[in-house]
């Protein structure tokens, strides 16, 4: 364990939480940072939390290094054109996480659902997560296009046509924040609007706004403390 009495470390690294009233007991803690250092010593990536509580889901950090961590589901909402489902890496998560959310849009065949960048005279597909005092959300990661229709009056306008993810994440508070959810049950529901419209060659459907639901099961937080002899340092005796 580090000991950076000074804070001299945790500045060097940019990782000093200026937002703490000196003199106050949290004054000189870091934001809370991973960083993965290869053998050479070189940092090949790193992710910084603005909030002392948050911290990223193992989960979510290995499906961003491509490990394939499946994803599950845990909602669903079929549509006549497209099928909708929600999926988690993780069912169970513990205050402060940070953690990936997704959905899935699966236009059914023949059918293209627009994508993000249409033009504005174009429906594209967007996610909203709802508003929670326990929840931080980030902006949904929409991914490339994988089509583009020719409308009749020779616009180029890109479409999702097969099966398609949208990323968000989301943050949760500390267990006080969370104490409603724990008495009612210890079940969380990230709540969202999915928006869209879907078309094929000759027929544009009117546009529907879809609710989609992550059920997942709000563990509690690890209080126990470490082991006595590890709180504080041992006398050793003297050699000689």
């Amino acid at each position: 364990m580090l000991s950076d009495a000074d804070s001299s470390i945790i500045r060097s690294f940019g990782l000093f939480n200026e937002t703490i009233e000196p003199g106050t007991r949290d004054y000189g803690i870091p934001h809370p940072a991973l960083f993965f250092v290869n053998r050479a010593g070189t940092v090949r990536r790193k992710y910084m939390e603005e909030r002392y509580y948050h911290r990223r889901a193992l989960a979510t950090i290995l499906a961003d290094d491509g490990e394939g961590v499946p994803l599950q589901t845990v909602g669903q909402a079929d549509h006549e054109h497209v099928a909708v489902r929600a999926l988690a890496l993780q069912r169970e998560v513990y205050p402060g996480n940070r953690f990936a959310l997704v959905v899935e849009v699966e236009p059914k065949p023949d059918v293209h659902v627009y994508a993000p960048g249409a033009g504005p005279d174009y429906r594209p597909l967007m996610l909203r997560i709802d508003a929670q005092p326990y929840l931080t959300i980030y902006d949904p990661v929409y991914p490339m296009p994988d089509g583009i229709w020719l409308s009749p009056l020779d616009e180029r306008v890109p479409v999702y046509t097969r099966p398609t993810h949208v990323r968000v994440e989301v943050a949760l508070g500390t267990r006080h924040e969370l104490k409603p959810l724990y008495d009612a049950g210890s079940m969380l529901e990230v709540t969202g609007i999915l928006s869209f419209q879907a078309c094929s060659e000759t027929v544009c459907w009117a546009p529907q706004v879809i609710p989609v639901t992550w059920a997942l099961t709000l563990l509690p937080p690890d209080l126990e403390r470490s082991p006595e002899p590890l709180r504080r340092e041992q006398s050793l005796p003297r050699s000689g």
